[in-house]
């Protein structure tokens, strides 16, 4: 009996074909100039009414955006939408399926809630006026920096599979060519779970602690005259999406100033924007004459529309200190004056 030897090695294992980094940002650039073009020149032909929305036009880019990721990325789009096959690549599941419509919306959410919330208006009066209120406050601040690190975190490092929290959530998988069933060895690296699981406790913490700190340090105190300064804004000028800051700024050797800045969104572009931010600048010095100090007021009038997937805006700034206000008012016309 004569042993059989061979010279050739043995196979290598054959590498999983997980889509790279590249090809699925290409995919996602493209897939997002699909949605952005017809949404900026839906804005730009009915402006009007796009600006009136105001953040409803969020609601809007999310549903288009649902319907498009939601349908191509399951069986029925076959696992691409249009980047996606442009670039050769597809979403599965391990044993190689597509997703269905339920499970390929499922995975749109995750990554979409948190973008969409990132950005949204908050009354100061509302946010801080009831603990149902910052109960809420906290979860969007778990869903919008907890999901959105962790994001960030598995796109740089899960190298393995390159599953984000879309992904690990469906049990899903990008991958180029045409779909295969995966090797139940392919996962993703515990450490990777156990990073993410951490981040999302610490912000959580932080969501807890943030709120006794604010209210043990005085801070809710302090946040009372920029309350009555947003609805005296918003009723001056009939508007709810108005946003009252102030800001600090750490310059070389430790020093720091503060500013205080007030944003409103506006339908229509007012004839005279200037005598529109003289008269809010009006308001913030007969409201709290003493509030400004040194610092600098900056008012910010814009005009634009936000789906969310698309947006644009027109602005307009003002930003001054309180004397340069003060002489800007004394020049100004009684119905700038007006408060």
């Amino acid at each position: 009996m004569v042993a059989s030897t061979s010279d050739e090695p043995p196979a290598a294992p054959e590498r999983p074909p997980i889509a790279g980094f590249w090809r699925r940002l290409a995919a996602f650039v493209v897939d997002a100039l699909v949605l952005a073009v017809p949404a900026t020149l839906l804005g730009f032909a009915m402006v009007r009414w796009a600006s009136s929305l105001g953040e409803a036009g969020r609601l809007i880019g999310f549903v288009v955006a649902l319907l498009y990721f939601g349908l191509l990325n399951s069986r029925l789009g076959g696992g691409q939408t249009l980047g996606k096959r442009l670039l050769g690549i597809r979403v599965t599941d391990r044993a190689g399926a597509p997703l269905s419509p339920l499970r390929a919306s499922l995975r749109y959410l995750v990554l979409a809630v948190p973008y969409f919330l990132n950005g949204l208006w908050f009354d100061l009066e509302v946010t801080w006026a009831h603990p149902l209120n910052q109960l809420f406050a906290l979860l969007l601040a778990l869903v919008v920096f907890g999901g959105g690190g962790a994001f960030v975190y598995l796109l740089l490092f899960n190298r393995r599979t390159r599953q984000l929290p879309d992904d690990l959530v469906v049990g899903s998988f990008v991958v180029r060519g045409r779909a295969v069933a995966l090797p139940a060895r392919l996962a993703t690296a515990r450490l990777h779970l156990i990073v993410v699981g951490c981040w999302l406790v610490l912000v959580l913490g932080l969501g807890v602690i943030g709120p006794w700190v604010i209210g043990g340090g005085g801070t809710a105190e302090s946040l009372k005259p920029l309350v009555e300064i947003q609805a005296a804004v918003r009723a001056q000028l009939g508007t709810r999406l108005v946003g009252v800051n102030k800001n600090t700024t750490t310059h070389g050797g430790g020093s720091t100033t503060t500013s205080l800045s007030v944003t409103a969104r506006l339908d229509d572009w007012p004839g005279d924007a200037d005598a529109v931010i003289t008269r809010i600048a009006g308001v913030v010095l007969e409201l709290h004459p003493d509030l400004l100090g040194s610092q600098v007021l900056a008012v910010r009038l814009f005009r634009g529309f936000d789906f969310g997937i698309a947006s644009w805006s027109w602005t307009y700034v003002g930003s001054l200190d309180a004397a340069g206000w003060r002489a800007k008012l004394a020049h100004a016309p009684a119905a700038a004056r007006k408060t």
